[in-house]
């Protein structure tokens, strides 16, 4: 317990996702040629707890991915890790404040992009509106994530150029 240990081992397919991409399931095998073990545990309120052991694996997914564009201008929301997956399919991705939005200096970024649930943590965002929808309206993209309303938090600003 509490070890860390590098393994190498190859990846073949099981399955093509579509396109060029495909999907891979590989064990993950010990020096010895045994395969790693796993305790897998399921615990709701509404069912008995399960717990079970399986072999170890690796899931991943080869992608086709071709970006267009090369700057992002991202509004952080609840915490997600869009921003470093834009950064590793190459995108120049820049954390914008509330005065970055306000600035009206948006043009510099191919797209926008908001974090998930951007609308229920920053208040400023229900400010923003005026200023992003004079970017998309200049040719800007906008991308909105999930937001949500319910009793623990209400999106009251406008997100899209149309009611939803």
């Amino acid at each position: 317990m509490g070890q860390g240990q590098s393994l190498k081992f190859p990846f073949s397919p099981v399955n093509a996702a579509g396109g060029n991409d495909k999907a891979y399931t590989n064990t993950v095998y010990d020096p010895e040629g045994k395969p790693y073990r796993e305790l897998v545990q399921i615990n709701y309120d509404h069912i008995p707890a399960i717990s079970y052991v399986r072999d170890a694996a690796v899931q991943s997914l080869s992608v086709d991915c071709r970006i267009a564009g090369k700057s992002i201008g991202y509004i952080a929301g609840a915490g997600d890790k869009v921003p470093q997956a834009l950064n590793a399919m190459g995108y120049k991705v820049t954390m914008l404040k509330e005065e970055d939005v306000r600035s009206g200096k948006l043009t510099a970024y191919d797209a926008v992009v908001t974090g998930v649930r951007a609308y229920n943590t920053n208040e400023w965002m229900s400010d923003a509106y005026d200023a992003l929808m004079a970017y998309v309206h200049n040719g800007g993209v906008l991308l909105v994530q999930y937001n949500t309303s319910n009793f623990i938090s209400q999106v009251k600003s406008r997100i899209g150029p149309y009611d939803f």
